[in-house]
């Protein structure tokens, strides 16, 4: 079988069979436990840039097939779970004090303004942040 080889560095992980990852991924994401896979997890939505479309592309799925198995196997979508992780890493950047700016970056914004929009569309202050 085929090793991923993507998602690598820093939290991230090469080893899971690319013919089993679109199947078991959401399982492993929806008992993470402990704060080494919470890290993981947020190391692969980081990796995958908070996209839907490239989480499915690395697994070499189908977006539609990433989707059955999340529900399937955590009664969730795959982008409810980006979304979560966009959020808990803003959190995190921001209670390290990192600047809006950077922090619009780091989640992939073009600009701060799409950051800021992207606050207020989920009804996030800035006092939920940090």
């Amino acid at each position: 079988m085929a090793r991923v080889v993507g998602f690598r560095g820093k939290g991230g992980y090469d080893d899971l069979s690319q013919r089993h990852l679109a199947r078991d991924l959401p399982s492993f994401l929806g008992h993470i436990e402990s704060s080494e896979q919470r890290r993981l997890g947020a190391a692969i939505a980081r990796a995958a840039q908070y996209k839907v479309k490239a989480l499915a592309a690395h697994c070499q799925c189908s977006e539609r097939q990433l989707e059955r198995e999340f529900a399937r196997q955590i009664k969730s979508t795959p982008l409810a779970w980006m979304r979560e992780h966009k959020l808990l890493e803003a959190r995190r950047l921001s209670m390290e004090g990192v600047p809006s700016k950077e922090i619009a970056f780091r989640l992939g914004y073009s600009h701060v303004s799409s950051y800021y929009a992207w606050r207020r569309a989920n009804g996030i202050g800035a006092s939920q942040l940090g």
